[in-house]
């Protein structure tokens, strides 16, 4: 499975070592909410694929996300751990256009340690 899901320093921290379809990306953030709570959650795409991920992906993700704002709280928060900073710039405009889709922020990061500090403002 390109993706798995653990609870990590209390943040729910999925791993991505593939390319992710939007449709297994939200069953595994079903199954990891069913069982767990984070308030903030981190997408590790390090060893991931993006080059297939569209704006419209983007979208119906941060529409599946929006189910569990709820559960996340207000202020909740995701980032992605990325490679490069084109990966950046690409979750960027995604984020931009998955805007009024959720609540939940969004942002990439290439440094973890910016990562956290983000995510603990």
């Amino acid at each position: 499975m390109p993706v798995t899901a653990e609870l990590k320093n209390g943040h729910a921290y999925y791993t991505a070592t593939d390319f992710v379809a939007v449709d297994e990306a939200l069953e595994t953030v079903v199954a990891f909410n069913t069982t767990h709570t984070a308030k903030h959650a981190i997408w590790d795409f390090r060893n991931g694929d993006l080059t297939r991920f569209s704006p419209d992906l983007f979208k119906r993700a941060a529409q599946g996300a929006a189910k569990f704002a709820w559960k996340r709280g207000p202020g909740a928060k995701t980032a992605f751990y990325v490679a490069t900073r084109d990966e950046v710039l690409l979750i960027k405009a995604f984020a931009g256009m998955a805007e009024g889709e959720t609540e939940i922020a969004f942002a990439a990061f290439t440094d973890f340690d910016e990562l956290m500090a983000w995510l603990d403002t």
